[in-house]
């Protein structure tokens, strides 16, 4: 009898015990959002730790809805044709920026994001010391502070800020969901011919997405000719992005990489840093353009720039572009291509 009683006592203790967070309650966790009552992370919000990490992430948030992300969305509905189309979004050259990738294109069934970023993934944060959660979160928000005020990311910034337990993309991305206000379902390694995540996440109630994000170099004979293979497989009617691309699209070494986004997509939106301008053949383009064009943030990007897109400019432009996009991060200098497959 006391047998069994022990039982009774010991065995929900010991499942308790070994119980870890929910991909999508470490995902709000990250975000700043508050978690159930019942999960294990919930004694985690009492940490003035956290508590400050859910007030800074609030504050970072809404500057950057008010700054950029809530005008990109509704230009991109006006401006964008095919912007509530469910076909996959490739954004390559992304690092872990899903956020723009869903602010431009909210409805694709799959987004592909690509960078030189490590996968990472999501460590069991129930677990950390008081100092090692201090310690995490103040590295989480330290890595996005460039891309919440200006709209992208430092990939070397990223790599020193995120050490450790956040070590990676997969934190970021899941973060970057649970604030946008969707449910992270799972995330599992994923690895077609280079390293990679699958982020399995809901939109609302009924609206099932999928994010990948390979790390992975996307120069001619690099490690990128697998993901090109893996979004070869899922059709030439694809809706793409490029921003603060460092250029290298302008590179003969990025040709294979630039031939598969001309070949497919059907829709590109970029800034200068993506695919110059003369790669768009005006028989299978039709092109606008948003915002101003006078130049690149110069320095090693001097070399980069382009008349005959500052002149396309000048004559063309549809008028300022409403919000920050790459490193031109003065909206009054920021510029904007948008490319339709004729």
């Amino acid at each position: 009898m006391w047998h069994l009683l022990l039982l009774v006592f010991i065995f929900p203790a010991s499942i308790l015990a070994a119980e870890k967070p929910s991909v999508n309650d470490t995902a709000r966790f990250l975000a700043g959002l508050r978690v159930s009552g019942s999960s294990p992370l919930a004694h985690q919000m009492d940490t003035p730790a956290w508590r400050e990490h859910a007030r800074e992430m609030d504050r970072a948030w809404e500057g950057a809805k008010k700054r950029s992300l809530g005008r990109a969305g509704s230009w991109a509905y006006w401006a964008v044709p095919g912007n509530r189309s469910s076909d996959p979004c490739y954004y390559l050259f992304s690092g872990p920026d899903i956020l723009y990738a869903r602010t431009l294109y909210p409805n694709a069934s799959d987004y592909v994001l690509c960078g030189t970023e490590p996968v990472g993934g999501l460590p069991d944060l129930s677990r950390l010391s008081p100092a090692g959660l201090e310690r995490a979160l103040r590295g989480v928000r330290r890595s996005l502070a460039t891309l919440m005020r200006f709209a992208y990311f430092i990939t070397a910034d990223m790599r020193s800020d995120l050490g450790g337990d956040l070590g990676g993309t997969t934190p970021l991305i899941c973060l970057f969901l649970a604030r946008t206000g969707c449910t992270v379902e799972s995330v599992e390694r994923f690895s077609p011919g280079v390293s990679g995540v699958r982020i399995d996440f809901r939109s609302g109630w009924f609206q099932r997405q999928t994010a990948y994000y390979f790390n992975g170099d996307l120069s001619n004979g690099g490690s990128g000719r697998a993901v090109m293979a893996f979004c070869d497989r899922m059709g030439r009617d694809g809706m793409g992005l490029l921003k603060a691309a460092s250029y290298l699209l302008h590179e003969p070494g990025f040709s294979n990489c630039r031939q598969f986004l001309l070949s497919h997509c059907r829709v590109l939106i970029q800034d200068d840093s993506g695919l110059p301008l003369r790669a768009f053949r005006s028989a299978d383009w039709n092109i606008k353009h948003y915002g101003n064009y006078s130049g690149t943030t110069g320095g090693a990007f001097s070399k980069y720039f382009q008349p005959d897109l500052a002149a396309r400019h000048a004559a063309e432009s549809r008028g300022p572009l409403p919000f920050q996009l790459s490193y031109q991060w003065d909206t009054r200098k920021a510029n904007a291509l948008v490319a339709v497959r004729r």
